[in-house]
């Protein structure tokens, strides 16, 4: 899977696409904190990261 960009402000706030076999991906956290789907496709997913350290 590719993660563009690969780090993001603690604050939160960052969008984040990820491209890859994602038909099946029904929800995306970071860390323990879900984030913020904004569009899914079978092969790419954008979300957007919510406040925290993330993983």
């Amino acid at each position: 899977m590719l993660l563009s960009p690969s780090q993001g402000s603690a604050g939160g706030g960052t969008t984040v696409s990820m491209a890859g076999s994602l038909a099946r991906v029904t929800a995306v956290k970071f860390g323990d904190e879900p984030a913020a789907v904004g569009t899914h496709a079978p092969v790419s997913v954008r979300v957007t990261h919510v406040p925290g350290p993330g993983v």
